[in-house]
């Protein structure tokens, strides 16, 4: 029997897509999906994430989902935005956890970096981005496209302010990430996704993922990517 998104939802264990993107302000956003590509970005693309912050994000993230019963799939933080790729079968949920983060984190910010914010300013953008995923190949292309947007950052000597893979690479998937959903998912753990990445490019993912998936079936998206 074929597993649905329930099933991976409950068990214990770049432009291409910028016609799909939807925000809470417009009023837009298709909310029949299941898997969702959340991206936050900062004021005037102010750079406020520093590590301390960018980990305070991604664990009281973390805490929400695990109570709201969202996973997380894919979590990246930039200096200047973030990226999330969240599972959840009530979309209503996804704008209460992002306006409690960023209003935490706007907080967190103000008491610890005073002097980087202006009096009564909010260091979000307005929109946050809401991008439906509706099958296995662009899953497999975001998840690469995430792992590598901090690519130049390293290169650059940089830190990566917070980034799941890290936890793929150790094999180590903390509520409310779920380390059989990429089992289910791509045929692979997170730690083989991982070591997968790494060796492709962006267009070879992208190929990659168009010939790998490439036995999945219109019943099988709409089982796991449609609610």
């Amino acid at each position: 029997m074929p597993i649905t998104y329930k099933d991976l939802l409950y068990s214990k264990k770049d432009e291409i897509y910028e016609k799909h993107v939807g925000t809470a302000k417009r009023h837009n956003i298709d909310k029949t999906g299941v898997f969702y590509h959340v991206v936050t970005s900062t004021r005037a693309k102010e750079k406020i994430y520093y590590s301390d912050v960018a980990n305070y994000r991604h664990n009281l993230l973390c805490k929400i989902c695990e109570d709201k019963g969202v996973k997380i799939v894919f979590s990246l933080t930039m200096t200047n935005h973030t990226h999330d790729v969240l599972l959840t079968p009530n979309w209503e949920v996804l704008p209460e956890i992002l306006r409690i983060v960023n209003l935490n984190v706007n907080k967190y910010i103000k008491r610890h970096y005073a002097e980087k914010i202006r009096r009564g300013r909010n260091i979000f953008a307005g929109d946050i981005a809401y991008i439906p995923i509706r099958d296995i190949r662009t899953l497999f292309y975001i998840g690469k496209y995430i792992q590598s947007n901090p690519d130049y950052m390293v290169e650059e000597g940089k830190i990566i302010p917070h980034t799941c893979f890290w936890m793929f690479e150790r094999n180590y998937y903390p509520a409310p990430y779920d380390g059989t959903l990429y089992q289910n998912l791509f045929g692979m753990t997170g730690h083989e996704l991982f070591e997968l990445y790494t060796k492709l490019t962006r267009n070879q993912a992208y190929e990659y993922a168009k010939t790998h998936f490439r036995n999945w079936t219109e019943e099988k998206t709409h089982l796991i990517f449609y609610k």
